[in-house]
């Protein structure tokens, strides 16, 4: 049998395929890395999966990768709470880094996107874009953070792919659920009081938090780890509730010099280099 020295297979996500589907996965990954001699490498920046119905399952999953993995990189020291302490020893804290040059690069448009969102704009007589929500997180979270949006009067872009709603949605809302990428450097640049929110209480690091710091995007977010965390440490925004949504948007909008600075800085200090310094002492 063949021996890879030095090798590793990389966890990104833990992909739910059921109960059963799910645990073989795990057990083949794990025989094929003991018979190759090959090291299981494990980012986790999620904790519960959006494809998992179920947290109890998601924490055993979680118990057996911590496990068999050889290092463990979490992309903020919050998320360590949430893994068995006996395998704290080979876990590294990393972080994400600056988006803004994969999307400042993307050069191919959704003219789909484009088309639905100018007309929105010229049928709502819309002028400014207020509010962005950029996720894919489970269809209820969504739906109820709709409920919240539509008693507002913030002008409010949410695209969340893969997701069909069932609730009624406010004119000043556009929603699309489709993949977007050049045409949110458009929606930032073009919108100066821009807020960018993350609406759910998942335990993770959503990849929407640096996308809306990169481009010195202020954040809202709810009051649940790490993302309160980060967005306290470093003032780079508001935490906030579904009530408040609107009084929030408009205390930041009233001061984005301030939280456009701090978020310059964070961004300074959670690079991409930073972050391969972490990676590379592994190897």
């Amino acid at each position: 049998m063949f021996k890879y020295e030095n090798t590793y297979y990389h966890i990104r996500y833990i992909k739910y395929r059921g109960v059963f589907g799910t645990l073989i996965r795990i057990f083949l990954i794990f025989i094929f890395s003991k018979i190759t001699n090959t090291k299981i490498l494990w980012t986790c920046h999620n904790i519960f999966e959006h494809n998992i119905p179920n947290k109890n399952f998601n924490s055993f999953i979680l118990k057996i990768i911590s496990g068999i993995s050889h290092k463990i990189i979490v992309f903020h020291y919050n998320l360590l709470d949430y893994l068995p302490h006996k395998h704290h020893n080979k876990t590294i804290v990393a972080n994400f880094g600056d988006f803004r040059n994969f999307y400042d690069d993307f050069e191919e448009s959704n003219n789909e996107f484009l088309d639905l969102f100018n007309n929105w704009k010229v049928n709502q007589n819309i002028k400014n874009i207020d509010l962005i929500y950029i996720s894919s997180a489970r269809k209820s979270v969504l739906e109820k953070l709709i409920s919240a949006l539509n008693k507002t009067d913030l002008n409010t872009v949410i695209i969340a792919p893969k997701i069909n709603l069932s609730v009624t949605i406010s004119k000043n809302i556009f929603y699309y659920n489709k993949y977007v990428y050049k045409e949110i450097v458009q929606i930032f640049k073009s919108n100066r009081k821009i807020v960018g929110l993350i609406g759910h209480s998942n335990v993770s690091v959503p990849t929407s938090l640096y996308l809306f710091a990169s481009f010195d995007i202020p954040i809202l977010g709810y009051n649940f780890k790490p993302i309160n965390t980060i967005i306290n440490d470093f003032k780079i925004g508001k935490i906030v509730n579904k009530e408040d949504i609107q009084l929030e948007v408009n205390e930041i909008q009233k001061n984005m010099n301030f939280y456009k600075s701090n978020l310059k800085s964070f961004i300074k200090s959670n690079s991409w280099d930073k972050s391969a310094e972490k990676h590379l002492d592994i190897f």
